[in-house]
């Protein structure tokens, strides 16, 4: 099976690993890993073995096992004449280091000299954008194989982009109840991220294939014809629909409406206690202020839509 290498510390002692790691509340511990895939071994060619004439039976099995075989006849066939196919196993780097310094630690290590760096597929980037954004660390990402391919995860998600929408629903409507208590999803907060960043590493890195992690973005490893990062998926964060064939958003109109539509609710927030009334122009402050007719209006079409989205 696949194996599995920890780019750390080595054979020293726990107190020894200590002394070196000094102040951990200063700087994060971080792991990196180096991952093996197994190795995909050729498959026999039975009609090039027939035709050579090598019989059914254990000199098959020899050939397969890589090794040379005798016939009858004096002659000798090898491997490579009745194997094709087969690949070395990928190998792929996961980075994740909070400092430069664990970056020049992490280039030091044994497991990345240059002949295992040239055998890299690919490269996983979980570092954190202020540090991807260094010139060092752009000098490390330009001095990765040009074939390998390399995803950068370090950014924040693109706004309005869920993969669990019905969980970004609810998360909205009980932030129009109190939008301390239930702040808006994180990729709602935030419009843009670290897009600059990202595009400054891609420039100053040379010839490096980097690709922008998305949410449902695949880095395929195998089959080889299929190998590379695929987006297909990313267009269900787009439209979404639920098992009841309802479209629903992230409108604020939309949920704003649903929530209208719980009477009971509304009269709730009316009888809230004054710290955690929120003030005029918040959704709560809407929704206590609504009239009952409201509910009249929208617990039709929009009740519905509650109950599936949220």
């Amino acid at each position: 099976g696949a194996s599995t290498s920890v780019l750390g510390g080595g054979t020293q002692p726990p107190e020894s690993v200590l002394g070196e790691l000094g102040d951990l509340s200063r700087e994060p511990v971080c792991v990196c890993w180096l991952l093996r895939m197994p190795a995909v071994p050729p498959k026999f060619d039975a009609a090039a073995a027939k035709a050579l004439g090598v019989p059914s039976g254990p000199l098959r099995g020899r050939l397969c096992a890589g090794q040379c075989v005798a016939l009858a006849d004096g002659s000798e066939v090898r491997p490579e004449q009745v194997l094709r196919g087969g690949t070395a196993g990928e190998e792929l780097l996961l980075v994740d280091v909070a400092s430069p310094s664990q970056l020049c630690e992490l280039r030091r290590h044994p497991l990345l000299s240059a002949d295992r760096l040239a055998a890299l597929s690919a490269v996983v980037h979980l570092t954190p954008a202020a540090v991807a954004a260094t010139a060092a660390y752009r000098a490390f990402c330009g001095a990765l194989p040009a074939a390998a391919r390399q995803l950068l995860l370090h950014g924040s998600p693109p706004p309005r982009r869920f993969a669990f929408v019905a969980s970004a629903r609810l998360q909205l409507k009980l932030g129009a109840l109190n939008s301390e208590v239930f702040p808006p999803p994180r990729g709602l907060a935030c419009e843009g991220g670290d897009g600059g960043e990202r595009s400054e590493l891609r420039r100053e890195s040379g010839g490096a294939d980097l690709h922008e992690g998305k949410m449902l973005t695949r880095l395929v490893l195998r089959p080889l014809e299929r190998a590379g990062v695929h987006r297909e998926e990313e267009a269900r964060l787009q439209r979404w629909v639920t098992s009841a064939g309802c479209q629903v958003s992230l409108s604020p109109a939309e949920l704003r409406s649903e929530v209208g539509a719980l009477e009971a609710l509304r009269s709730q927030l009316r009888a809230l206690p004054p710290p955690l009334l929120e003030p005029q122009g918040s959704w709560q402050a809407q929704l206590r202020s609504l009239p009952a007719a409201a509910s009249e209006a929208t617990s039709g079409e929009g009740a519905r839509a509650i109950g599936e989205g949220g």
